[in-house]
């Protein structure tokens, strides 16, 4: 049975569940916090999105073959054999870019006329239901500046977007994605918006926005919205980093997020994973639904997941699993968790994750842990100056100060041996509580107890 957690306002979190290591617990946001800083989001200036792209860290696209889309019509003079631009017609269309580009051996750069395509009044290049787009490799397309709407069709349209080895996609806003963009190993999309036109706005089981496999890089500065961001299901991972979900950098507004990065499906995956730098706004930040076998590693980072603008959701949770799962999984440091209904929910029927130097502040439920391996210490003195009590298994106990104004924070820690521990540190508040970390994992919060004047 399921233990609750504490309520959470500010929670530090230092757990090894390898090593039972110390961590130094300073919470810290490399990325430029202020560009999503909840207090301005609402009023930030609005900016055109290519001209937001155009601020982030993404190298430039150049190619030894340099084309640029100057139409919003979606023909193909020439077929799918097409490689010669003089062959296109007095006007370049985009499909017509993508398969030159497909259909030649140098690298290709795709940039779009900014007659056209204006970053105050963008244009929209709008496919129908059914349409045939090639694989992309060694291509970048850049909508950096300008103002480009790719509009994919209906929802089950089967116009898909692969992007393979040395692609790079920046600068676009995407709609009506239903499984039409795939990243594989060794692309990149950054600076893009995916979906986040408002079209969907409720809890729905609908297909994911982007599938990503292994050494694909997701970011820096793409804004997801719609059912599923991210999602991995086949065999590899990828890194996702600096992007936002559930509302936009560049204006501020919030939007519909069911999933922000969803993890599982029908094949174990393996490999390396990194999570780090996002802001999340989603219902779920992340889920791990399924699939993360022994070969796997989760790296979850430096993230903010926060309460969105919809008060009628039932729930917000940070992170959750509702399935075991076997690898490594770290959670931290530097992960912040703000009124949230449940900041981690976890299954921990397979493997036993680490939990380090999280902050956790307004949250109903700090750690909710089904299938826990280890039970919590129990603290049967604490004093302003020392603190004591029993524990079960070998390992590293933390000790927390609560206050009456509801904020956790690390004070100290010691071992546990033979069953007891003992605690010579300060503890500031009206209140105290623990944890235990084992090779098995990490427990949940103790039961609190008052600190004796």
């Amino acid at each position: 049975m399921a233990r609750r957690g504490l309520f959470c306002v500010t929670l530090f979190l230092a757990f090894s569940a390898s090593g039972c290591d110390l961590v130094p617990l300073v919470p810290r946001l490399v990325f430029d916090g202020s560009l999503y800083d909840s207090e301005t989001d609402a009023t930030a200036a609005a900016r055109p999105w290519g001209v937001y792209a155009a601020s982030l860290p993404v190298k430039a696209c150049l190619g030894e073959l340099s084309l640029e889309v100057d139409t919003t019509t979606i023909e193909l003079d020439g077929g799918e054999l097409l490689d010669d631009p003089a062959q296109a017609g007095s006007k370049l269309s985009f499909p017509e870019a993508l398969t030159i580009a497909a259909n030649r051996s140098e690298r290709v750069a795709i940039h779009f006329d900014a007659n056209v395509f204006a970053a105050e009044t963008p244009a929209t290049i709008a496919f129908t239901s059914r349409c045939s787009l090639p694989d992309l490799e060694n291509v970048c397309i850049d909508g950096r500046e300008r103002g480009v709407i790719i509009d994919f069709g209906t929802l089950f349209s089967s116009c898909t977007l692969r992007l393979r080895r040395d692609a790079l996609v920046v600068g676009l806003e995407l709609r009506h994605l239903s499984w039409q963009i795939s990243v594989d190993e060794g692309a990149q999309i950054a600076g893009c918006r995916l979906n986040t036109d408002g079209r969907q706005h409720t809890l729905a089981k609908e297909p994911e926005t982007l599938t990503a496999t292994g050494d694909a890089l997701i970011g820096p500065g793409n804004s997801f919205g719609g059912t599923y961001g991210v999602v991995f299901k086949e065999l590899g991972m990828a890194t996702i980093r600096g992007n936002t979900f559930g509302f936009d950098p560049a204006t501020g507004a919030l939007f519909f997020n069911q999933f922000g990065v969803r993890i599982g499906g029908l094949f174990q995956l393996s490999g390396t994973l990194r999570i780090e730098e996002n802001v999340f706004r989603s219902h779920q930040g992340i889920y791990i639904q399924s699939g993360l076998g022994k070969e796997s590693t989760v790296h979850i980072i430096n993230n903010r997941f926060e309460r969105g603008g919809d008060d009628t959701v039932p729930s917000w949770v940070g992170i959750s699993a509702a399935a075991s799962f076997g690898g490594e999984i770290v959670f931290g440091p530097d992960n912040e968790f703000s009124r949230l209904n449940t900041a981690i929910s976890l299954n921990l029927a397979g493997s036993g994750p680490t939990i380090t130097r999280n902050s956790m502040r307004e949250c109903d439920e700090a750690i909710v842990l089904e299938n826990a391996k280890v039970t919590p210490p129990t603290i049967t003195r604490a004093t302003p100056t020392f603190a004591e009590g029993s524990c079960q298994g070998d390992g590293l106990v933390e000790l927390f100060a609560a206050s009456a104004q509801e904020t956790i924070t690390y004070a100290g820690n010691t071992t546990c041996e033979g069953g007891t521990w003992q605690y010579n540190g300060a503890l500031r508040e009206a209140r105290a509580t623990a944890t235990l970390t084992t090779l098995e994992g990490t427990s949940m919060l103790s039961e609190s107890v008052a600190v004796a004047p």
